[in-house]
C-alpha cells in the first residue's frame, strides 16, 4: 500500500491550516490597532493661532487627569413682542493637555454647530483657532481605529 498520497495531502492540509491561522492572526493584529496617545495634543503658533486635537476616548481612558476636551453647541431662540423669531448659535471648544496648556474657541457660525452633530463618545475632534480665539475650523472624525472609552 502506498501512504505517500495520504501523507502528502495531511502535509498540504497543515500547512493551510497554518496559512490560514498566520493570516488570521495578522488581521486580528492590525484591526486591533488603536491610537489615542496622547490623548490631547495642543500646537501654538507664536502669533497665537493653534489647533488643539483629541480622542474621547483616549482623553477618558488617560490616566493624566489634567486632560480635558469638550465642545458645547447652544441654540438658542426668542421671540419679541412683534413676533419676530430670532436664533443664535453659540460653540465652544475647550482642550487641556497632560501639560495643563490650554487652547479654546468660541464660534457663532451654525457650520462649526453643525460639525459637531456627528459627535460620539469615542470621536476625534479637532478645532481650529485665530489669534482671537474665534475657531476657524472644527473637524470630527469616525474610525474603528480610534481608542474607545473603557
Amino acid at each position: 500500500m502506498d501512504y505517500s498520497k495520504g501523507r502528502r495531502s495531511t502535509r498540504i492540509a497543515v500547512t493551510a491550516a497554518c496559512a490560514a491561522t498566520a493570516v488570521a492572526m495578522a488581521s486580528a493584529a492590525y484591526a486591533g490597532v488603536r491610537y489615542g496617545l496622547p490623548s490631547v495634543s495642543i500646537y501654538q503658533a507664536t502669533d497665537g493661532r493653534g489647533y488643539a486635537m483629541g480622542t474621547l476616548g483616549g482623553v477618558r481612558n488617560s490616566v493624566n487627569t489634567r486632560e480635558r476636551l469638550a465642545c458645547t453647541v447652544t441654540r438658542t431662540e426668542t421671540t419679541s413682542a412683534a413676533g419676530a423669531i430670532r436664533r443664535s448659535t453659540a460653540v465652544n471648544c475647550s482642550a487641556r493637555d497632560g501639560n495643563n496648556v490650554v487652547a479654546t474657541c468660541v464660534s457663532t457660525q451654525e457650520k462649526h454647530a453643525v460639525a459637531l452633530n456627528g459627535v460620539s463618545n469615542d470621536s476625534l475632534v479637532e478645532f481650529h483657532y485665530d489669534v482671537a480665539g474665534n475657531c476657524s475650523t472644527i473637524w470630527v472624525y469616525e474610525s474603528a481605529s480610534l481608542e474607545r472609552k473603557r
